[in-house]
C-alpha cells in the first residue's frame, strides 16, 4: 500500500481528453527530493544517461543507463539521485486499460514487463543499439500528434525489440565496450572484415577480446562472426535472387566448402534446401 501521505497522480491532469499519451524527457539531479507517488496510469521508464535509484513500493533498486522498467498504477515509486551523480529518463504514461489490450491480443502467456513480478516493476536492460533505436523512436512520437496510433506504433515498436533481446546470444549486463563490438560485427561492413575487425571495434588485444567473449557468451570470437556471417546468408537466401555462391561470397565466406559445412551444421539443411523450403514467390 501506498503512504497515506504519497499523492496518487491522474493522467487528466497530464494529458488534455483528447490525448492518448504524455511523454517527457526529465534530467535529475541530487537537489531533486525523492517524492514517492502512484498514479492511475501506466508508465515506461528508461535511464538514457546517467544512474539514479528507483524507490518501489518500499525498496531501493539501483538504475544506471539502459534500465528499462514498467510502472502500474498499483506501485508507489519515486526516484533520487546521489550526491554528485545526474540521471536523464524518459517516461512514457497512458492509460492503464491499454495493457490489459497488449495482453489479450499480443501477450496472453507472457510473464515479463507489465505482467511480471512487481518485486523489480519488470525492469530490464537494452543494448546501446536497442537504446538508440527506442530514443530515436521516442523523439518521432514527441513530435507526433498525441493520438493511440502512433502511441501503439511506438509500443509495438519497444516491445519487439524486448522481445528481439531474449534471443539474442549477448548478456545484458556485458561490458558496453563488448556490447558495441558484437553488435557492429553483426553487420555486413564490418563481419567481412573478420577476426581483425573484431579487434578493431573492441579496442582491446586479441587475448582479451577471446577470453571475454568465452566468459560471457560461451563463444570465440570467430564462431560469433561466423553466425552474424550465416544468419546473414540466410536472409539473403530468403530474400534475394543471389545465387548461393553469391550469397556465400557476400557474407563473408571466401572457402565455399567451408560456408556449406558451417551452413548446414546450423541450419541442419544445405543453402539449397534451406532457400527452397523458406521461399515461397506469392506474386
Amino acid at each position: 500500500m501506498p503512504p497515506a501521505d504519497a499523492p496518487r497522480y491522474l493522467f487528466r491532469n497530464f494529458a488534455a481528453a483528447n490525448e492518448a499519451f504524455h511523454l517527457a524527457r526529465t534530467a535529475k539531479s541530487p537537489g531533486n527530493p525523492l517524492q514517492l507517488h502512484s498514479h492511475d496510469f501506466s508508465e515506461i521508464c528508461w535511464v538514457e544517461s546517467g544512474e539514479g535509484v528507483h524507490h518501489l513500493n518500499g525498496r531501493p533498486f539501483p538504475l544506471r543507463s539502459r534500465d528499462i522498467f514498467f510502472i502500474l498504477p498499483g506501485d508507489c515509486h519515486g526516484l533520487s539521485v546521489p550526491a554528485r551523480k545526474s540521471m536523464t529518463i524518459v517516461n512514457l504514461a497512458f492509460p492503464t486499460a491499454l495493457v490489459g489490450e497488449l495482453r489479450e491480443r499480443y501477450f496472453q502467456g507472457e510473464g515479463r514487463w507489465f505482467w511480471g513480478s512487481r518485486e523489480n516493476a519488470g525492469c530490464e536492460r537494452l543494448s546501446p543499439d536497442q537504446l538508440a533505436r527506442v530514443s530515436r523512436a521516442a523523439d518521432l512520437l514527441a513530435f507526433s500528434v498525441r493520438e493511440k496510433f502512433p502511441r501503439d506504433w511506438f509500443l509495438l515498436m519497444l516491445f519487439h525489440e524486448l522481445g528481439a533481446q531474449q534471443s539474442e546470444t549477448l548478456p545484458v549486463n556485458m561490458p558496453d565496450w563488448l556490447q558495441r563490438a558484437c553488435q557492429a560485427i553483426g553487420r555486413p561492413e564490418h563481419f567481412r572484415g573478420g577476426v581483425t575487425e573484431f579487434h578493431r571495434l573492441a579496442g582491446k588485444s586479441p587475448e582479451h577480446l577471446a577470453r571475454t567473449m568465452k566468459v560471457l557468451t560461451g563463444f570465440t570470437p570467430t564462431d560469433y562472426i561466423n553466425r552474424a556471417r550465416l544468419d546473414y546468408a540466410a536472409l539473403q537466401l530468403r530474400m534475394s535472387q543471389s545465387s548461393v555462391t553469391q550469397v556465400a561470397y557476400d557474407s563473408g565466406f571466401e572457402n565455399l566448402s567451408h560456408f556449406f559445412h558451417l551452413f548446414r551444421r546450423r541450419f541442419n539443411a544445405s543453402p539449397s534446401r534451406y532457400r527452397r523450403h523458406r521461399r515461397h514467390d506469392i506474386v
